[in-house]
């Protein structure tokens, strides 16, 4: 299932908790990756508010985030999330969401984080896609919608896009 990774070839801190379910890529080459990573000037320290119901993952895909420069707030659930965006002093950088929660789900959440924060950039996760609900978080205002297992180079690409717009759109 999962396991911590608790030395690492290249020398990083052993920070990263790998659940192979969760993340599609080896630890290694994550790390690899990062090392070819560098936040620009636009991304300092960017904030990112993470809801996810599933505590493995949103703990996971934290640290991971976390690993890569990013402030990283956990909601393990959308009325927890609701109460973050009620409550934000300031406004989270992104976004990124499940879509598939109890009570409030992902595309209702989304769209009252949205009329709060109408320029935060949204992206949606799934372990169930359905075209239809593509369709309808995009059309909802979603900056993307990735599929579990997480590719990690996928996610850390579409979080540095749509940072990199809302930066260039708020100026």
């Amino acid at each position: 299932m999962g396991r911590f990774v608790t030395s690492l070839d290249e020398g990083y801190p052993a920070i990263l908790q790998a659940f192979e379910a969760v993340i599609s890529i080896p630890a290694r080459l994550v790390l690899s990756i990062h090392g070819e990573y560098e936040a620009s000037p636009l991304m300092a320290r960017p904030t990112i508010l993470l809801v996810d119901d599933n505590i493995n993952f949103l703990a996971s895909l934290s640290k991971l985030l976390g690993y890569f420069g990013y402030v990283v707030a956990g909601a393990a659930n959308s009325e927890a999330a609701m109460n973050y965006v009620a409550n934000a002093r300031n406004r989270f950088d992104l976004i990124v969401t499940d879509l598939a929660m109890p009570n409030i789900d992902g595309l209702a959440f989304m769209t009252a984080a949205k009329k709060a924060f109408p320029d935060v950039p949204v992206v949606i996760v799934t372990g169930h896609p359905d075209q239809r609900t593509t369709d309808e978080a995009l059309r909802l205002g979603a900056f993307a919608y990735l599929t579990k297992p997480l590719n990690t180079q996928e996610l850390t690409t579409t979080i540095d896009r749509a940072l990199r717009l809302s930066a260039t759109a708020s100026r």
